[in-house]
């Protein structure tokens, strides 16, 4: 997704973590990479990637940049980038992203909407 498994990457290669022990209520902003290992409730505002990790739980409107859940989310997703559901991953709420994988056991329940760039869009010639 972002070029490397960030699942399985060290709590050390994002500036914040929410360890496995942990339960946060309240709003997270940054500006850089977040990941959750244990539980979150209330909402992510960031523009870089988060990772939900295996067995983390995060009860949140989430915005960010590219979204791996390979835990639970249980709220609405804006993901300017790609999100990726894993095998073990769970997302009940809407979505609104550039881009959707979802490995095969992974789940998602609710609307989703891909957003396009405009740029990208073949050009309508009148000729």
């Amino acid at each position: 997704m972002f070029r490397r498994d960030l699942s399985t990457q060290k709590p050390d290669k994002f500036d914040t973590v929410i360890g496995k022990d942990a339960e946060i209520k309240g709003t997270i902003s940054c500006s850089s990479g977040l990941r959750v290992d244990g539980k979150l409730e209330g909402q992510v505002i960031g523009t870089g990637d988060v990772v939900i990790a295996e067995g983390a739980v995060v009860t949140a409107n989430v915005e960010a940049r590219n979204v791996l859940v390979a835990g639970e989310l249980r709220g609405n997703l804006h993901a300017s980038g790609r999100l990726e559901i894993s095998q073990k991953g769970s997302l009940i709420g809407d979505i609104c992203v550039g881009s959707l994988i979802i490995a095969e056991g992974g789940k998602l329940e609710g609307k989703s909407e891909m957003k396009v760039d405009k740029a990208k869009q073949p050009k309508n010639s009148d000729t």
